[in-house]
C-alpha cells in the first residue's frame, strides 16, 4: 500500500537545534490543550532530563565544550566520526529519541513515525541506532522512515494529512462507484 493508505496515525519528529513533533491520529492533527501538543523537548527523561537537554543539537554542542572545546555544527559532526566521547553523546541521544518513539507507539499505538532535521547529519549509526531499538521495544512494530522535508513537523504533517483526506476520498468514492454498480444504478 502507499505511505499516505497506512499513516492515519504518524507521529512527524522534527529532531535539529530544538526537539518537535506533530501526530496525526485518524487523519486529524492531535493539537491538544492551547495547541501544545507536539512540544517534546521539555518531556521529562529519567533521572532528570528533558529531551531536548539529551537531544537538541544546542545542549549536544553544550556538553561538547569541556570535551573539545566551544564548537560549531559542522565541527561536532567532525568530532562526532573522530571523538569517542562525542561519538557516545550522540549515539545515547538517539537512544533517548528512539526511547521517545517506543513509548509514544506503544501509548497512542501510532506505527509510523517520520524524522527529519539537522541530526539525521549524524548519520547512518544514529539512524541505525534509533531503528533498532524501535524495532526490539515497540509492541506494534512501529516504522521508522526518513523524511527529506525541511519542513516544521506542523507543515510537514498538514501535508500528510491533506495527503491522507484526499485518499480517503479517493477510496470511498471508488467503493461508492462499486456499490452503485453491483446494485445496477
Amino acid at each position: 500500500g502507499s505511505l499516505t493508505s497506512e499513516c492515519n496515525s504518524a507521529t512527524y519528529l522534527y529532531l535539529a537545534y530544538g526537539i518537535a513533533s506533530c501526530v496525526l491520529i485518524d487523519g486529524k492533527i492531535v493539537t491538544g490543550w492551547e495547541g501544545y501538543a507536539g512540544e517534546i523537548g521539555g518531556n521529562f527523561v529519567y533521572p532528570n532530563n528533558t529531551m531536548s537537554q539529551l537531544c537538541s543539537i544546542v545542549r549536544l554542542l553544550e556538553k561538547a565544550k569541556p570535551i573539545i572545546g566551544k564548537c560549531n555544527f559542522e565541527e561536532f559532526l567532525e568530532a562526532y566520526k573522530s571523538n569517542e566521547e562525542i561519538h557516545k553523546l550522540v549515539i545515547e541521544s538517539a537512544k533517548v529519541v528512539a526511547a521517545f518513539i517506543v513509548n509514544s507507539s506503544n501509548l497512542i499505538g501510532c506505527n509510523l513515525f517520520m524524522i527529519s532535521g539537522d541530526a539525521l547529519r549524524f548519520g547512518e549509526e544514529y539512524i541505525d541506532t534509533i531503528c533498532s531499538v524501535v524495532n526490539r521495544r515497540s509492541v506494534n512494530h512501529a516504522r521508522v522512515i526518513i523524511s527529506t522535508s525541511t519542513e516544521s513537523p506542523f507543515f510537514g504533517m498538514m501535508k500528510i494529512a491533506k495527503d491522507y483526506a484526499r485518499l480517503d476520498y479517493y477510496k470511498k468514492s471508488i467503493l461508492k462507484l462499486e456499490r452503485d454498480k453491483n446494485e445496477g444504478k
